[in-house]
Formats: C-alpha cells, structure tokens, sequence
C-alpha cells in the first residue's frame, strides 16, 4: 500500500487489510490492480465533479462571512479556484508526482 512517493497513515491500511481479509472471508475474490495515471487522473475528476457538482458555490455562500475551521481552509481555497485552475494544478501534481 506504499506508492513511493505518499505513505499511507497505518489506520487507512490497517482499514484496507481489515476490509480484504473480510471480504475474502465471505468469498469474495480479490483482484489487484496498477493503477494507470490517466485512470488516476480521470478518477479524481470525477470525485471532484461529484463532491463539487455545484462547484463549491453553496458551501462557499453558507461560509461567507463566517469565520471557518483551519480544518477546511484547503477545501475553501479549492471551492475559491476557477475550475481551468484546478484543473491545471490536478496536472502539475500528476508531473511532479511522476516524476
């Protein structure tokens, strides 16, 4: 569960042994798989297009002028970027990431 460049934390791979070794105790075959970066790429556009379908504008319109959690200050700035932004920055990280 280790790509070379990001760790994962132990919770998310004790998560992931946990969730195989019970799907392998009801039957079920385990496939594994490279992921491609062009697949990667797409799979993050899609997430974003999902959680974002709105673009961010009604999270961004309940936070105006509220003060925010330091937790979602990321998610702020990424509601706050015009699409072709984050979409040119979702490029250089699979650069620099592959590289």
């Amino acid at each position: 569960m280790d790509n070379g460049k990001v760790s994962v934390s132990p919770g998310c791979a004790r998560a992931v042994t946990n969730a195989l070794e019970l799907l392998r105790g009801a039957g079920h075959e385990i496939v594994h798989y490279s992921s491609h970066r062009h697949l990667l790429s797409r799979a993050f556009e899609l997430y974003f297009d999902h959680m974002l379908a709105d673009e961010g504008v009604n999270t961004m319109a309940w936070l105006d002028g509220d003060i925010y959690d330091r937790s979602i200050e990321t998610n702020v700035l990424v509601w706050s970027m015009p699409r072709v932004v984050r979409r040119t920055l979702l490029k250089a990280l699979f650069w620099y990431y592959k590289s």
